[in-house]
């Protein structure tokens, strides 16, 4: 019998040839069930493993403020994991950081509310194609395919962010990047995403296929950016003006396909590859 509420159970024995036996009615009462015991935490206050069930009847959760008496402080790597049932996830503010492959291919999730969360791992969400609302403005470090192919999540509060990994947001919603503090990026790191709009002012270096197939993406404006590397803008059918002021090398077909490009300001270029 699955308990889900009280159950009354009423029952009775016969045997062929007998007189049956008495009537017995027993209830049932499910016990609480506290949402602690539904994970794994280390002294430290990493969660290490969620045991809930991955079915239809578990599409919400909000991590507890303590787990057995302990403070939690870190999601551990892949905790929900594969969880496609899940769509909404609320972390404590208590957490700073979730880790790596969190919550990878947790293909039904659409929000997470995670504000004092500082540093996302690789590919934390990645293949999360239902995600549209990630709540959290603390944000200042982005590990390698964290958000990559989340084609829903349309906006993420960047504006602390100071570094990203290869991938970061490839292939994902994101309209726009704006980041005062951003000083290291990666390869890759938005391609063939949906942004429109770029300002990276502290940025020194524009990696490998950065930008490579944003179809959107119509201005950029990186100040300080010294280099742009190897095809960092190919493909960018939309981009009409950058402005990269201290750039003195441009790589390989890093403008390739840009036929609307009509104002580039780069006035101290000193090398450019084929």
């Amino acid at each position: 019998i699955k308990i889900q509420y009280d159950t009354v159970v009423t029952a009775y024995a016969q045997k062929k040839g007998c007189i049956k036996s008495e009537m017995s009615t027993v209830t049932y009462t499910r016990a609480f069930y506290s949402e602690e015991h539904r994970y794994d935490i280390t002294s430290a206050g990493v969660i290490t493993k969620y045991l809930g069930e991955n079915t239809e009847d578990n599409t919400q959760i909000i991590i507890p403020e303590t787990i057995d008496g302990i403070v939690p402080t870190e999601i551990g790597t892949s905790v929900f994991e594969g969880y496609t049932y899940l769509q909404n996830v609320t972390i404590p503010d208590t957490v700073t950081k979730i880790g790596v492959r969190s919550f990878r291919d947790c293909s039904g999730l659409e929000y997470i509310t995670a504000r004092n969360v500082t540093a996302v791992g690789n590919y934390a969400f990645y293949n999360c194609g239902k995600l549209k609302e990630f709540k959290g403005s603390n944000i200042n470090e982005i590990g390698q395919n964290s958000f990559a192919n989340t084609s829903k999540l349309t906006y993420l509060d960047t504006r602390k962010v100071t570094s990203l990994g290869d991938s970061a947001f490839a292939g994902s919603g994101i309209q726009s990047l704006v980041a005062e503090n951003l000083t290291k990026s990666g390869n890759s790191t938005l391609k063939g995403s949906s942004v429109r709009f770029v300002e990276l002012p502290a940025l020194g270096d524009i990696g490998t296929s950065v930008f490579a197939g944003c179809e959107n993406l119509e201005t950029v404006n990186v100040p300080n950016a010294i280099y742009i590397r190897n095809g960092a803008f190919s493909g960018c059918i939309a981009l009409k003006e950058i402005s990269c002021e201290k750039a003195t090398l441009v790589g390989s077909d890093a403008f390739n396909g840009c036929t609307k490009l009509v104002t580039v300001n780069l006035p101290l270029i000193k090398n450019v590859n084929s």
